[in-house]
């Protein structure tokens, strides 16, 4: 906020004394007038709350760190109250973490006066996430619309091979966010810096102790990636005590080997009947462990439970199950190697340092003699067709726990995705009727969301702008894909003179919008995908058909980029095609510029409309 040099001199005087009146937490920032006053954030005006300021004090040593954090919250808007309820997870198990020195409070205007609420100490306590991570909870009081909340803690912890250092981006805009590192040099840690304004700002230099950025807009700008925290603006300390992959595959092997019983694995393999190809045999396995077998819901890529005991019991963890399951798929002569992932919400792999605390999912990646490939988490198997593993799992690299190489990192990719769909218009006895048809592939179908109309609506809209209600039958899955039908009707007397076919993937598409100056990480997308859409209207007698002026198009910038939308009229029947192919699901940084210009070009076409006009 601004403040005119003609304010008079006493309401100076009265400002100035609110903001002397209040109380901060020990050792905070004095609370300025701008922050004091603030009501929206000018570079993210629809913020429900912002970060005033937080500073990080980081100090290293042999023996572990230190960070100290104090924090400033704002809340504008009261669906940000809920901000008040304060969660600091850390990593509990073994005591190798703890958080301690919890200080809070909300800072509230009463009566012209700025007046302190502090959080008392018999209010935070400690709970139990789960077998791995504890968190400090404490609920600030007085939160509302304009309340300023402070808080403060110390994470201590032992030596780790990657430290969190500081995230200087949140769920909300920043307005100053510093990091200060003491010892930095001497403890054998490297830094790595996220995000694009730290890099530009200090062209990820290591030099000094201090960094500080300013206006730093919400993490859920990040556009395109399939988790925001991999692009923070952040930075990460990575120590370099490291061992090599090699030596940590043959840890990891080494207790995987203690759980393996080869004569019970090949006696529960041979009663598992043989199909009459190695698919049929594969499928076999694949359906006989869905059948039989209950996963104790536990992720992660350690084994403790004995191969006998597991096929006894029925029952295992993740990592138990899957690498049954590979010894199964050996026995059938079926080439399968365990794979080690970092899940979507855990994060990308850092490949250059080695350390098995970064993956979080242990699957199979089968390879049959026809050349197909399969990525199999045997504990949680797509329903009818498993070729299209969870969402999850597909993050960058894998690591294969192969014998062949010592650093064998692979990227995952997955299937295409296709929805096919078959719009038919007709007028009869004074209605205008659409028949819907669709058919799904992969990613495309979605088992947890039990309206098939609203699945089928979600991207593909129908193409002719009108409320009516209709009647839809389920799912059914036939010849490898989902199957639907729709129909539904409007009185003639509501469209007028006149009714309009639009581009049924425009809201879709329209969301596609490339506005960063420069791009430092990967372009990334959910799955790779196809779209076709056919429109069949007949036209009605005393009709004409009007066309926007060459709306024939198709934008092939490559082999993975391609929207087309082409029309054809014969007698009284209208037909139009639209098709758009997003060949692969991540896109190197180089090309950005690439995408922004092709899907701008898809954009202008995309408004384009044809009418059915009385003439």
């Amino acid at each position: 906020m601004q403040f005119k040099l003609l304010l008079p001199t006493l309401l100076i005087g009265m400002l100035f004394s609110n903001v002397s009146g209040q109380k901060s937490l020990p050792s905070f920032k004095k609370l300025t007038p701008h922050q004091l006053e603030l009501k929206e954030v000018s570079f993210e005006k629809d913020a429900s709350a912002v970060i005033l300021d937080e500073d990080g004090f980081l100090d290293l040593s042999d023996g572990g760190y230190q960070l100290t954090t104090k924090r400033r919250i704002k809340i504008l808007d009261e669906s940000a109250i809920n901000e008040g309820n304060i969660r600091l997870i850390f990593y509990g198990k073994d005591k190798i973490q703890h958080i301690g020195s919890v200080r809070a409070q909300a800072i509230n205007l009463v009566n012209g006066e700025y007046v302190s609420t502090p959080v008392q100490d018999k209010d935070i306590y400690t709970v139990d996430i789960n077998s791995l991570y504890k968190a400090v909870q404490f609920a600030v009081p007085n939160v509302k619309v304009g309340t300023i909340i402070e808080y403060q803690y110390i994470l201590s912890s032992q030596p780790i091979y990657k430290i969190d250092a500081w995230e200087f981006q949140h769920d909300y805009p920043t307005l100053e966010s510093t990091l200060k590192i003491k010892n930095m040099f001497s403890t054998g840690y490297g830094k790595l810096f996220s995000g694009n304004k730290l890099l530009s700002k200090y062209n990820n230099k290591i030099e000094g102790d201090t960094w500080t950025l300013n206006d730093i807009p919400s993490s859920k700008l990040i556009k395109y990636v399939l988790n925001p925290k991999n692009q923070l603006e952040a930075i990460y300390l990575q120590s370099s005590n490291l061992r090599h992959w090699t030596d940590l595959k043959k840890d990891l092997k080494d207790i995987y080997y203690l759980t393996e019983n080869p004569s019970s694995v090949k006696s529960f393999a041979n009663a598992i009947s043989n199909g009459a190809t190695e698919k049929e045999t594969f499928d076999q396995v694949v359906n006989h462990f869905n059948n039989h077998f209950k996963w104790n819901k536990i992720y992660g890529i350690y084994a403790s439970k004995s191969q006998k005991d597991i096929i006894l019991e029925r029952t295992g963890n993740q990592a138990e199950l899957n690498l049954l399951f590979r010894q199964v798929l050996k026995q059938k002569g079926i080439n399968a190697d365990l794979v080690l992932l970092s899940s979507r919400k855990n994060g990308k792999l850092l490949t250059k340092y080695p350390f098995l605390q970064q993956f979080d999912n242990v699957v199979n990646k089968v390879v049959l003699n026809d050349g197909s490939s399969y990525l199999i988490n045997i504990v949680d198997v797509p329903k009818n067709d498993y070729k299209y593993a969870p969402l999850y799992l597909f993050n960058d690299y894998g690591f294969v726990m192969d014998d062949g190489k010592e650093e064998n990192f692979v990227q995952m990719h997955q299937f295409l995705s296709v929805h096919d769909v078959d719009f038919k218009y007709n007028f009869q006895d004074g209605k205008l009727k659409e028949v819907r048809k669709d058919h799904l592939t992969g990613y495309h179908y979605n088992e947890q969301i039990s309206d098939a109309r609203e699945m089928i609506s979600t991207h593909v809209k129908s193409p002719v702008s009108m409320n009516y209600d209709g009647t839809s039958n389920t799912f059914q899955f036939k010849d490898g894909k989902y199957s639907i039908t729709h129909q539904s009707e409007v009185n003639t007397s509501s469209l007028g003179t006149f009714y309009t076919l639009q581009n049924p993937l425009k809201n879709f598409i329209s969301l596609y919008t490339f506005d960063e100056e420069k791009r430092l990480y990967p372009i990334e997308f959910n799955f790779p995908y196809y779209y076709k859409i056919l429109v069949t209207s007949e036209i009605p007698d005393g009709f004409e058909v009007i066309i926007s002026n060459k709306f024939n198009q198709t934008i092939r910038t490559n082999n993975q980029l391609i929207y087309s939308q082409t029309f054809a009229q014969k007698g009284n029947v209208l037909q139009v095609l639209y098709e758009f192919y997003l060949g692969q699901s991540n896109f190197p940084a180089s090309d950005y510029q690439v995408l922004k210009e092709h899907f701008a070009k898809i954009q202008t076409e995309i408004q384009k409309e044809i009418t059915l006009k009385k003439k």
